[in-house]
């Protein structure tokens, strides 16, 4: 017995040390030292901002994938202080760890601050969720999005709602995902819809008053539409890893438009020369299957919000599933952006530890967190993965390994996995119910 102890404790040790150098390695050093001068997507959405500001030229949205006007004002006085990338750098990865931090922070206190051991399986989850480090290293604002969908999930729970519809507003208005929740508010939270459009109102009206109106209401109605056509912004794109995307692929046979020497011959560009080969003509079968299985996530998740009761597990589920079906049936979504799920994977922890869960939804949760958050050195999975044999089998010389995880789906496995996760976890909480009004 005591061997036994032993041996746990020295477990215990070795996850807490590789989770702390985790973080020192990809939350501090890689940001800090490696990447100092890095926040390359930042640099290029805030141009518009920079134009501005200093040319006083208007704000032209010509980016389908502009980020919002919540970006531009939390970016606004960072750019009329620190016009050196250093300093730029420095002030954006100090937001980038206080939000992330804080985030944590709201995520323990609401499920796991009286679950004993909580506070540990929370650190190990989160610190070694790869994507959040990528997004250090770009010091890149989906942490502040974290921020609001954390706070946005405090207080349904808390049932202060329209602090809820408020924080997810302010998040779709950075980049324009979370708006997904405006669906589970609709159908589930009126209050937080309300105070949610309401001030989707007001702050793009404020925003079309100081940027004009390319930044006002008019910056939702061209973000939402840019993705309803048959074919689609970086549809095609290696690094897509969205439901639509992973179809494109399949049609595709998962063969490149272009070999490595094409792309250096001609000098393409990154989006043109590393694209799946797409041929038009399959673009209305494509995005009828695309449609139809949208369709079909968006009508069960409608099911499910009329199925389960008000109360606190009912309300993690349904925003543990939204939360999925954000990335997953996104027209785009790449590998780093599946940070924004860190809360959605807290709560399927809390239920992995809080209710007897049988073992397809632990293997699940295990299967979502490996090939999406890759808990080890990116540089070791790779190997780990048939990569090569895919890259042989496709007749694909443009990747490197950690590329062609992203190119041939592995990503998507997880995402499907936790999605299924959220499913079953959902359908056992509706026959739970039933089992308990007999």
């Amino acid at each position: 017995m005591s061997f036994i102890k032993s041996y746990k404790r020295y477990i215990f040790l070795f996850l807490i040390l590789y989770t702390i150098i985790h973080f020192i390695h990809g939350g501090i050093y890689q940001p800090l030292i490696i990447n100092k001068t890095k926040f390359t997507q930042i640099n290029e959405e805030s141009l518009p901002l920079y134009e501005f500001l200093y040319n006083n030229k208007t704000i032209e949205l010509t980016n389908p994938r502009q980020y919002g006007p919540v970006f531009f004002f939390i970016m606004l006085p960072f750019m009329s202080i620190f016009n050196e990338k250093s300093y730029m750098s420095i002030i954006l990865f100090i937001v980038a760890q206080i939000t992330m931090l804080f985030s944590f922070y709201i995520i323990y206190n609401l499920l796991f601050r009286n679950i004993k051991g909580g506070l540990f399986y929370l650190f190990l989850i989160w610190f070694n969720f790869n994507p959040l480090y990528y997004n250090m290293g770009t010091k890149a604002p989906e942490f502040w999005e974290i921020l609001f969908i954390s706070i946005a999930l405090y207080f349904i729970i808390d049932k202060r709602e329209y602090i809820s519809g408020t924080t997810i507003t302010l998040a779709t208005l950075i980049k324009i995902l979370p708006v997904v929740y405006f669906y589970y508010f609709l159908l589930r939270k009126w209050n937080a819809f309300f105070w949610g459009t309401l001030s989707m109102i007001i702050m793009l009206s404020i925003s079309w008053f100081v940027f004009g109106y390319n930044m006002g209401l008019y910056y939702l109605y061209f973000i939402i539409t840019r993705p309803l056509g048959q074919v689609t912004f970086v549809q095609a794109f290696y690094e897509n890893i969205t439901i639509k995307a992973t179809i494109t692929k399949i049609f595709a046979g998962f063969k490149m438009k272009y070999t490595l020497e094409e792309v250096m011959s001609r000098e393409l560009g990154l989006f043109e020369g590393y694209s799946f080969v797409f041929n038009e003509h399959n673009a209305f079968l494509i995005n009828t299957i695309y449609t139809l299985i949208l369709i079909c996530g968006l009508l069960f998740f409608a099911w499910v919000c009329f199925k389960l009761n008000q109360n606190k597990k009912s309300e993690l589920i349904l925003f543990g599933l939204i939360s999925i079906t954000m990335i997953l049936f996104s027209p785009h979504s790449s590998w780093e952006y599946t940070v924004l799920l860190l809360p959605a994977f807290a709560i399927a922890l809390y239920f992995l530890i809080t209710d007897k869960l049988n073992t397809i939804l632990k293997s699940l949760f295990c299967l979502s967190y490996i090939f999406l958050g890759v808990p080890i050195p990116m540089k070791i999975f790779v190997h780990l993965l048939p990569l090569n044999y895919l890259n042989n089998i496709f007749c694909n010389n443009i990747f490197d390994l950690s590329e062609s995880y992203k190119a041939y789906g592995f990503p998507t496995i997880g995402l499907i996995a936790i999605y299924l996760f959220f499913i079953i976890l959902a359908l056992k909480n509706i026959k739970s119910q039933k089992i308990s009004k007999k």
